[in-house]
């Protein structure tokens, strides 16, 4: 049930403001790329990720002097941190934020990332914003974009604060989180002042785009770190004593899911062979396969470790009912745990002769 209603959230973007799922343009203009979205995760989409390697290869489609932006959590085991990055497009610095005394940020090497938004930025679209001393930075930012008419850009904040109260996301069950009870996965943290951060982000105050971005219902959603020490995280506030800060409007993004799909290659009494391939643009793991008959009754089943963006795997199965001559469902991600782009060919209903 989360699944259909992050999807429907997703769906509805894509047809309403024809931006959310469009492809990325890389000759121009502010741009950014998704990997799961942060509602979907946090409500237990934690088996679909994606990889540095990946990110690594989207940031060669743009020039390297472009700035970028990372912003999302890790995955490993149930285990979550921060991500935090900055730079160039040829000069990136990439980190994930460890819940882990000494909860120190460390340089992104093999994580798995559990959402991902990397932003790759136009110059030419950065506008300046004045940030007077003492202001909550969240509320002044949306205020000020809000003057402007400006409903979903990248944040760029940098310089001297009064406060910083972050936070860092320690497990993720894959029921989800209990937003009730913020300690049960995650810890938070104050760093007074006067302190230098770096953060970065995303405004989305059209409420349709919240759920792949933001969470909560606060359409500014900071991370950052220190400019000169360890740590770092989830900005929930920070009050600046004197910053600079930029804002450049999305004009393009995308969001990758995976797509898993199932063929039935061969079914009789005496086995069963069946394709599962990830059409999608997300690797997923945990997936679960299931061969029902028309009563509900199971006769085969099966889990896969791993599919990443484009691989296929055979299985064969042995029934443990007779299936010829009667009605026979398969499906992959049989009790929807992965939030795909397209749940409509996860399932293939045939009358075995």
């Amino acid at each position: 049930m989360k699944k259909a209603r992050s999807i429907t959230v997703i769906l509805m973007l894509g047809l309403m403001l024809g931006l959310a799922i469009e492809k990325v343009q890389a000759e121009g203009e502010t741009a950014l790329i998704a990997y799961n979205t942060i509602t979907g995760i946090l409500e237990g989409n934690i088996w679909e990720y994606t990889t540095p390697v990946v990110l690594e290869q989207r940031l060669r489609e743009f020039a390297p002097d472009r700035p970028c932006f990372l912003m999302g959590t890790t995955l490993n085991y149930y285990r979550i941190g921060e991500l935090v990055g900055f730079g160039t497009v040829g000069r990136p610095e990439f980190y994930w934020c460890n819940p882990e005394y000494p909860y120190h940020c460390q340089p992104l090497q093999g994580e798995k990332l559990g959402v991902a938004a990397l932003m790759v930025c136009d110059p030419e679209d950065r506008i300046e914003l004045t940030v007077p001393a003492g202001v909550n930075l969240h509320q002044e930012i949306i205020r000020q974009l809000r003057e402007k008419r400006i409903g979903l850009a990248v944040l760029a904040v940098e310089g001297t604060f009064r406060e910083v109260g972050y936070s860092i996301a320690f497990q993720i069950e894959k029921k989800g989180i209990d937003p009730q009870n913020p300690s049960t996965f995650t810890a938070a943290y104050q760093d007074k002042g006067p302190v230098e951060w770096r953060l970065m982000g995303v405004l989305a105050t059209d409420a349709r785009f919240q759920p792949l971005l933001t969470y909560g219902g606060n359409p500014c959603h900071l991370h950052g770190k220190q400019k000169f020490g360890p740590v770092g995280g989830h900005v929930m506030k920070a009050i600046p004593e004197q910053v600079k800060a930029y804002a450049y409007p999305i004009s393009h993004s995308e969001v990758n899911l995976a797509d898993l799909v199932l063929e039935v290659v061969a079914a009789n009494d005496q086995r069963i062979v069946l394709k599962a391939s990830n059409r999608g643009l997300a690797h997923c793991d945990h997936i679960k396969v299931s061969v029902t008959l028309a009563d509900g009754k199971s006769v085969a089943g099966a889990r896969l470790s791993t599919l990443a963006p484009g691989e296929a795997e055979f299985l064969e199965l042995r029934p443990s009912l007779p299936i010829q001559g009667t009605q026979v469902t398969f499906r992959i991600d049989p009790d929807g745990d992965i939030l795909e782009s397209n749940e409509a060919n996860n399932t293939v209903v045939s009358l075995i002769k």
